[in-house]
């Protein structure tokens, strides 16, 4: 009797001991499952995403310009934006009827608008959980011509830093056809609004009465990481 006593205690140490290691190894996977979730969550996409995320970013703001040269509506509606400099949200419609306005306005005054020079350098970017957010500056030149003045047209230069955001949804069928959007493996990146911040003045220039002391400082709040770039 006392060796069968002896024998169980045993057994069910042994079984313990079994229920310990099994609940260690299923906490270690748990916690593996969780560190690739936020791993995940959290990680930049790829060299070949994020260069296609900024001529996505390019095309975005090229076609408005586009729009107040030819007046011709393009087929995809504009992406929202909000403009840090006004304070505004513009719906893509809004943008779109914008920039058809600005169109007659100038040829209200015999003037048309011609574009010479549009980039976008895309300089940082923060994925956060379902949303993806490019940090860049946009440069670009145009004129308004005016048909009753033989004098060369002027060149008006701007440069515009923008938040570009970006939803991360899952892939489907209409990803590959949407021109604001693309797709990486199982996830899908759509443009979803553009975030303009307000421009930086000479504070000497009392003309333009833009912005607040401190909107001429300003600088994008997001902490990102800078773009990746395909090796030399």
């Amino acid at each position: 009797m006392l060796w069968q006593f002896h024998d169980g205690h045993q057994l069910g140490d042994s079984i313990v001991t079994r229920l310990i290691v099994w609940i260690f190894i299923a906490s270690a996977a748990f916690l593996s499952f969780l560190v690739f979730r936020v791993a995940k969550n959290n990680s930049a996409p790829s060299v070949e995403v994020q260069t296609a995320m900024t001529e996505i970013a390019l095309k975005s703001i090229k076609v408005q310009y586009e729009t107040m040269e030819t007046g011709i509506i393009p087929q995809s509606p504009f992406v929202a934006r909000h403009d840090g400099e006004t304070h505004r949200y513009r719906s893509g419609e809004e943008r779109i009827e914008l920039a058809l306005r600005l169109r007659q306005d100038a040829r209200t005054l015999g003037k048309t608008y011609k574009l010479y020079q549009m980039e976008f350098h895309g300089s940082a970017i923060k994925r956060d959980k379902n949303t993806i957010i490019l940090h860049g500056l946009e440069s670009c030149a145009y004129s308004l011509i005016d048909s009753t003045n033989p004098d060369p047209p002027v060149l008006t230069k701007e440069w515009i830093t923008h938040d570009f955001i970006f939803a991360i949804v899952p892939a489907n069928d209409d990803c590959k056809s949407d021109l604001y959007s693309v797709q990486a493996g199982d996830e899908c990146f759509r443009l979803i609004e553009d975030v303009t911040e307000p421009q930086m003045f000479d504070e000497s220039d009392e003309t333009t009465h833009c912005c607040d002391p401190d909107e001429r400082e300003y600088e994008s709040r997001i902490k990102a990481l800078p773009l990746k770039r395909e090796p030399d």
